[in-house]
């Protein structure tokens, strides 16, 4: 049986065209049919902006069955526990939901042997995120229960594990905060007459730790609890 294929484009204002493409006929473009279209009503919960450049949606003629492809762009939020900063290691979650329809009315599942493709730049991480390192990632199917309407909903959600590398901070933080204390030990070498020497040493010393721990503490994020580099 031949297939129908939707090629479905935003025209901007809610305008939409879509594309019929029939073997024996050709394609045409028209309008026709398309709110017609029942379509899950998914959205990503912890999205903060959200754009969907194009979708493509397959209507085959032997019953009825509808498989659409969505790309999407998003910025999601992610909260961190910074205990551990700079030596943390985060869990970020991609939450997909229904908006209106619970578990006993919609249900999501994964497709079996689903699996995640990164870019190569993610995987590598270095020219798409230098402040983490991709571990791995899980998926999940849950079920939520919505407190306003005591309905429970599926979720599926895909969770990011990163880990944040130590380079910059051993180069920038660690290793001149060690050559200055090696340097302050220098001062038990000294006679015990030279005292203006012993004492601008120490000050010295402190002062640099002072300066040193101030410029960190500017690319530092705030937080109300204390970090490994406070």
């Amino acid at each position: 049986m031949p297939s129908v294929y939707f090629f479905i484009f935003s025209l901007g204002q809610g305008s939409v065209l879509t594309l019929y493409a029939r073997p024996s006929e050709g394609p045409t473009w028209t309008h026709e049919g398309l709110n017609n279209l029942w379509q899950p009503d998914t959205h990503v919960l912890n999205a903060k902006r959200l754009s969907r450049p194009e979708t493509v949606t397959h209507i085959y003629a032997t019953g009825g069955i509808v498989k659409s492809r969505t790309r999407l762009s998003m910025t999601t939020s992610c909260p961190m526990d910074l205990m551990l900063y700079p030596m943390d290691r985060q869990v970020c979650q991609i939450i997909f939901q229904s908006s209106a329809h619970p578990s006993n009315e919609l249900t999501y599942i994964w497709k079996n042997q689903t699996k995640l493709t990164f870019i190569q730049g993610f995987k590598h991480q270095e020219k798409m995120i230098p402040d983490f390192r991709l571990l791995g990632y899980k998926l999940e199917l849950v079920d939520r229960l919505d407190e306003l309407s005591m309905k429970n909903f599926t979720q599926f959600v895909i969770n990011l594990y990163l880990e944040r590398p130590l380079g910059f901070f051993i180069w920038e933080v660690y290793m001149p905060a060690t050559f200055i204390v090696l340097m302050s030990f220098t001062s038990f070498w000294l006679d015990r007459g030279a005292t203006p020497a012993r004492v601008s040493l120490g000050v010295t010393t402190v002062l640099t730790m002072t300066t040193l721990l101030s410029s960190a503490n500017k690319n530092l994020p705030h937080t109300a609890y204390p970090k490994v580099i406070t």
